[in-house]
């Protein structure tokens, strides 16, 4: 089942291994209400996501390793939470996927090596976005899609095997002073229905 499923208003978990070890559509961190303190802990997932973030919880997570999880952290349905110096890599399908009007901040997260986008901003998320290294993912550094609006303020988006931005349905959001140099396909990916959406200023390209 879920290792930790958070339901209150405050608490704080910290230096503990937390591996969710398979056998049906569990998490490994269920944070459903409330404001916990997440820190120091080592969290995996065998069979969903590692850390799930939704219904107006506004957690911290500070200084974890989330490694392997279908998706590293899911923040759906008005989710919020403050997520910095992470470290969250070989997700399946994102790292980090904001979705359903979700507003979180992420600030210098080290988020790499997964199969997917590094960050996946879809269906109305929003979110800041500020100081992260997002680097040698196997699509895009980020995926803005279907309405999605973040705003990047100076992150590495690097070494990623598509391109540095992809947005795309809609997708919308403030770019400035990011450094998206050496993705193999290019800075950008910006499709017709969201070029008139898109705010860019500063950044660093090929």
């Amino acid at each position: 089942n879920d290792v930790l499923s958070f339901k209150t208003e405050f608490g704080r978990v910290s230096n503990l291994i937390l591996r969710q070890a398979g056998g049906g559509k569990y998490y490994a961190v269920d944070i459903s209400q409330g404001r916990l303190e997440l820190e120091d802990c080592d969290i995996t997932s065998q069979s969903n996501v590692c850390v799930v973030i939704q219904d107006k919880a506004d957690p911290h997570l500070r200084r974890n390793r989330i490694l392997n999880g279908k998706v590293g952290i899911f923040i759906h349905t008005n989710g919020k939470g403050t997520l910095e110096d992470n470290e969250i890599s070989g997700s399946t399908y994102s790292g980090v996927q904001i979705t359903k009007g979700s507003e979180p901040i992420l600030r210098r997260n080290r988020i790499y090596k997964g199969k997917g986008a590094g960050i996946a901003v879809v269906n109305k998320g929003k979110g800041t976005l500020e100081d992260n290294d997002i680097y040698a993912n196997a699509t895009y550094g980020v995926a803005v899609k279907e309405g999605g609006s973040p705003t990047l303020l100076r992150n590495r988006i690097t070494q990623n095997v598509w391109y540095g931005i992809y947005i795309c349905d809609k997708g919308s959001g403030v770019f400035t002073d990011n450094d998206l140099r050496n993705n193999n396909r290019g800075a950008w990916d910006i499709d017709d229905s969201s070029k008139d959406n898109v705010t860019r200023s500063g950044n660093i390209e090929e």
